[in-house]
């Protein structure tokens, strides 16, 4: 179909996502400050704006019974809505360009528990400034739910609608839990509810995204392979019926009764009676 490019972005989004990880794990840096702000939600819109795009496309076609019916032109086409959904990505690129430009990455160490912690400045605001930039993010998620109930009646690639709707509520209260433990919870534990973010939210758009599509395809050429199978079964039974028939028919020898012929020859037969009579 014409959206298999956003399933292609959806890979690329959710590799992004469990790299992401590993920003987070690290200790913080400089580079690594300028890295979190900036990829974050970068990776989060590359995944959940194709999601969105994708079910755009599902509830447009959702009253067409037949996908043939469905014509991919102008923005419909792949490339277009590959565009459409680099146009998404563009509005939280913006977002955290402005925040680099305003407040430009750096590194402090703050004393916790004993011991020296380096944090990202400004480190009284930077895990609800880190929450904030994603605003953009939660908005986006909060339109694919709205649009995967409309699109809910949408059969359109084995209900890839209700797939999406579900990756979308999922998501919910992975960002409500994460958000929360990273602005709330301890110091320590703050990056590593980043990362805990990161994953889950990449295992369910992995798990409900490319891995069932590949569970589909190989599904779908199982079936393959045995209609294949059961059609070279019944042309080698027909042969094998064909050939028995005609080798019967060859050598079948056996005396036949036609009552037509027995018929003429009883009549013939009374035919010449009297004359042999007649001759004694």
């Amino acid at each position: 179909g014409g959206t298999s490019i956003l399933g292609n972005v959806l890979s690329f989004g959710v590799i992004l996502l469990y790299a992401m990880v590993f920003a987070f794990v690290a200790h913080a840096s400089q580079e690594l400050c300028g890295l979190r702000r900036f990829c974050l939600g970068f990776c989060y819109a590359i995944c959940y704006g194709a999601l969105f795009v994708k079910l755009v496309d599902c509830w447009r076609s959702r009253e067409k019974e037949d996908m043939f019916e469905v014509k991919y032109n102008k923005l419909g086409r792949p490339l277009g809505l590959f565009m459409v959904t680099m146009l998404l990505v563009l509005v939280q690129v913006m977002i955290n360009a402005e925040w680099l430009i305003l407040e430009p990455p750096k590194v402090v160490r703050i004393f916790y528990n004993d011991q020296y912690w380096p944090r990202c400045t400004p480190d009284d605001f930077y895990d609800e400034g880190l929450v904030l930039s994603l605003c953009y993010i939660m908005v986006l998620i909060l339109l694919t739910v709205l649009l995967g109930l409309m699109s809910f009646n949408s059969t359109k690639n084995h209900r890839e609608s209700r797939w999406i709707l579900g990756m979308a509520i999922l998501a919910v209260p992975t960002f409500v839990i994460w958000c929360a433990w990273s602005t709330l919870g301890a110091i320590k534990t703050r990056d590593a509810a980043v990362a805990v973010g990161l994953l889950i939210n990449a295992t369910v758009l992995l798990l409900l995204g490319p891995v069932r599509k590949l569970y589909l395809l190989n599904k779908y050429q199982a079936l393959i392979e045995e209609e294949e199978k059961n059609t070279q079964e019944e042309e080698r039974r027909s042969k094998v019926n064909e050939y028995s028939s005609v080798y019967n028919n060859q050598y079948d020898n056996a005396p036949q009764l036609h009552d037509g012929a027995s018929g003429i020859g009883s009549q013939r037969g009374y035919r010449y009676a009297p004359s042999s009579r007649s001759g004694r």
